[in-house]
């Protein structure tokens, strides 16, 4: 439709030998990078093939708008070598819709010509390559001095020396970066050189037929500047989609031509647009072999710089960040209109989690005009008469450009010349940053953090991710907002790194003295021991790693290569070594384990301390053997906790020594992340291995004293009126009365209670969670532990193991209930965990 409106018009077919009859053609600046990968490469090159010769195919339509004389007149540098052809009678269109297609055609012809030069062949279909080249490639003046290419990248975009040179083989192209999109380029360089290596002449000058003569194409003329960038938009939607940070380059540079600044000023902010999208797409793409997501960068970089209060409308459905950005403040309208209403700050934050809505609130979006040069959280809250202005496109890319270099340090920690901050952003990357990456972000960024309190909050970070969303299980939802408000705080020095410190130290689920006081460890462990145990525990390479570095005292010790051991593949069983294996029917081991049931068996095999990194992946070899053979063929030269383990006091593996080295990894957990389980009965019900309790144990039932700050710590920082008003919104004074009622009673039953409080419940522990307190409309509910209750009333609700909750008991409570059941049914949770 867009086509059709005043200002367009379309040609009859043509073919590509037509199509370059006396014109030029370039990609401009806010034009996606070449995008094609191998299935749209191999896709092209099948319906090459199976082209009947003399048939004709029609491959679609490209839109060019025609550059102006007076364009080109005004910036004469800029079109130096395209003069003289200009002079001669050519026209240069910048491409809107089909670079795609041309550039793979492009590279294809190119690649036709070094094959005929390689064979010696020196015409194609009577024209000489020489001519071919001249056509569709370069045109040369004054004995090559001045290079013309055909088609190619208009100077700002950044493949344009990279197209130049590695493409298209200009020896005398400046130095080429690389960048997201230049391997895509390379990549279709390569794929077409092997395609018709090995291809005789005939073959050869029929595919340069079929490419030159009978691919057709329906031609677009667009006029104006408006048509353009929204033909761009709306076309290049079709196929393989353009990313956010695609369109955003397009809409900023588009928006730049509609201000009322000096000429010199927009092409200056125009110009830093495209320096800016180089350097990023610059870092995206520096590892060919793994790119990173152009859309994850602008999503994160959105939640440092703008924040992410919830829009609420209708069903509670939040903006997401490419909204935002495109639909609601870099729009037209935010510099032609006037009246935008401010942000109120006391919305809620928008999480990650609600990306995925597609509906936004009525409310406009726009930002102050203050210095250009102070990226600070005053110049992007929002006035009263709410414009636009280029000084604000120009504060946000600068931001843009500040920040990913340090993005892309998270993703690549050897880039960091610190060793000691590379290790943890290593064990970070491979832990995973969870909710944190924007934070260690604006932390690297910032100039007046010094190493030493870079390397504090990094390991802050990693002990929060590992001892709640890896170790305790947490929901990746848990806290996130507070980490993403750290981060635009931080980011805008409205807090110091010791207020970010004290923030995640604050919101930790342990006691004032680090004891773990959650049941939910066990529970997760529990779970997974009904399959492989520590075996399907995904934190488990990660943990047995920076075991082993704990234990080598010099490099020359270190033999696990962590990019062979971490390296992702399907079905990559062959870093972790079970030491009394699977299936263990060798006589070693049926004489040692055969005592203990086919489920106790199970649960060696799967606990902690039967698992073992191995420096190289072969332990599949291994298999059965008995522990001497293992040692003999393998751990006497391995890794140091092989060494370790083919070294062990008491020359044998047994079910004691699985236990026995289980329990010294559970305390190297407990030192390296500065926390206590309860006891050594805990221990080893984490381990799975709480069949194996000794009651005379000395320490088997001895609890690690809880401080009895640790009760007032919570209280303080949980049951503040605010925040306990969120969680009991809605209660009325019958549920309120429950609460007060359940709360005394549930604090009463030991002095060692602890209540804590998530965002969805109030819970009640020693040691082991036994309660979990919620709000409902018109009743509450408890979770407790899912044991056997006597309960003559039935009231105790099972939920089913679809349910991935830690407790499945469910226990409604209405207003006129027989509370004091309901407390009998509570003291029995909390019996079981010490007389189960």
């Amino acid at each position: 439709q867009l086509l059709e409106e005043e200002g367009t018009s379309m040609n009859d077919l043509t073919n590509l030998q037509k199509l370059f009859q006396d014109k030029l053609f370039r990609i401009p600046d806010y034009q996606r990078g070449y995008s094609w990968g191998e299935q749209q490469l191999e896709e092209f090159w099948d319906d090459l093939i199976s082209l009947l010769p003399g048939q004709h195919h029609y491959t679609g339509m490209i839109s060019l708008k025609k550059v102006k004389n007076s364009t080109i007149n005004n910036n004469p540098d800029r079109w130096i070598n395209e003069q003289w052809l200009i002079n001669a009678g050519y026209e240069i269109f910048e491409i809107v819709d089909g670079q795609q297609r041309l550039t793979t055609l492009i590279i294809l012809i190119n690649e036709t010509l070094e094959y005929c030069r390689k064979n010696n062949i020196s015409e194609l279909n009577d024209m000489s390559i020489d001519k071919i080249s001249e056509k569709f490639i370069r045109e040369t003046k004054n004995e090559g001095i001045i290079r013309t290419y055909k088609f190619g990248y208009e100077v700002d975009n950044p493949s344009y020396t990279y197209f130049k040179k590695v493409i298209l083989n200009d020896p005398d192209a400046t130095k080429a970066e690389e960048t997201f999109y230049t391997l895509n380029l390379s990549n279709a360089k390569d794929f077409f050189r092997k395609k018709l290596e090995g291809s005789d002449i005939k073959e050869v000058e029929g595919i340069f037929r079929k490419v030159t003569l009978y691919l057709e194409f329906n031609l677009y003329f667009i006029e104006d500047d408006f048509n353009v960038f929204v033909a761009f938009e709306t076309m290049n939607n079709r196929g393989k989609r353009l990313s956010y940070l695609e369109l955003l380059k397009n809409r900023l540079i588009y928006l730049s031509t509609l201000f009322k600044n000096d000429e010199d000023e927009k092409e200056t902010v125009r110009n830093d647009i495209n320096e800016t999208w180089k350097e990023i797409y610059g870092y995206l793409g520096k590892d060919k072999h793994r790119p990173l997501s152009d859309d994850e960068f602008l999503q994160h970089h959105w939640m440092i710089y703008f924040g992410y209060n919830t829009r609420k409308i209708s069903g509670n459905k939040t903006i997401q960040f490419y909204t935002y950005l495109l639909n609601k403040y870099f729009i037209q309208q935010n510099i032609e209109t006037n009246g935008l209403r401010s942000i109120d700050s006391s919305e809620e934050p928008v999480t990650e989690d609600d990306f995925a809505v597609d509906q936004v609130s009525d409310e406009e979006y726009g930002f102050d005009d203050e210095s250009d040069n102070d990226t600070t959280e005053s110049n992007i809250k929002l006035t009263g008469n709410g414009e636009l202005r280029l000084t604000d496109i120009k504060r946000y890319i600068n931001s843009l450009k500040e920040l990913i270099p340090h993005w892309y340090t998270t993703f690549n920690p050897s880039t960091v010349t610190n060793p000691e901050i590379a290790k943890y952003l290593f064990r970070l990357n491979t832990l995973g940053y969870i909710n944190s990456r924007q934070l260690v972000t604006v932390i690297l960024s910032k100039s007046t953090i010094s190493d030493a309190d870079r390397i504090e909050c990094l390991k802050l970070i990693e002990r929060f991710n590992f001892l709640h969303y890896r170790l305790n299980g947490y929901f990746a939802t848990y806290s996130n907002s507070t980490f993403y408000n750290l981060a635009r705080d931080l980011y805008y020095n409205k807090i110091g790194l010791d207020e970010v410190l004290e923030v995640i130290s604050r919101i930790d689920f342990l006691s004032d003295n680090n004891v773990v006081t959650s049941h939910g460890i066990i529970d997760k462990f529990e779970k997974l021991s009904k399959r492989d145990g520590f075996y399907s525990w995904g934190s488990l390479k990660f943990l047995l790693y920076i075991y082993d570095l704990s234990l080598t005292k010099t490099d020359s010790e270190k033999k696990i290569n962590p990019d062979e051991y971490f390296k992702q593949e399907p079905k990559d069983h062959c870093s972790i070594e079970h030491i009394y294996p699977q299936k263990g029917t060798d006589k070693y081991w049926s004489d040692r384990f055969d005592k203990y049931s086919p489920n106790e068996r199970k649960r060696l095999n799967g606990s902690l301390g039967n698992m073992l990194a191995l420096s190289a992946r072969i332990n599949s070899k291994l298999q059965n053997r008995s522990f001497d053979s293992k040692i003999q063929e393998r751990y006497s030269s391995g890794s140091k906790s092989e060494l370790m383990v083919a070294a062990w006091p008491s020359k044998e593996w047994t079910p004691e020594s699985i236990l026995e080295r289980g329990m010294e990894i559970l305390h190297f957990i407990e030192k390296e992340f500065d926390f206590v389980f309860p006891n050594d009965k805990y221990r080893k019900e984490v381990l799975g291995l709480g069949f194996m309790v000794n009651e005379g144990d000395e320490d088997s039932n001895k609890t690690v004293a809880i401080t009895e700050s640790a009760d007032e710590k919570i209280t303080s920082q949980e049951f503040k009126a605010e925040d306990f008003e969120k969680l009991s919104s809605g209660a009325n004074k019958e549920l309120l009365d429950i609460f007060e009622t359940i709360n005394d009673y549930c604090l009463s039953i030991s002095q060692n209670i602890i209540r804590n409080t998530t965002k969805h419940y109030i819970g009640y522990s020693e040691g082991k969670s036994f309660a979990d307190f919620h709000f409902n409309s018109g009743y509450c509910h408890l979770m407790l532990r899912t044991i056997k209750y006597s309960d003559p009333q039935n009231k105790i609700e099972l939920l089913g193991d679809n349910y991935n909750w830690a407790k499945k008991a469910k226990l409604r409570i209405y207003p006129g209930d027989d509370l004091e059941y309901i407390k009998g049914l509570i003291k029995q949770s909390y019996d079981s965990l010490f007389n189960n």
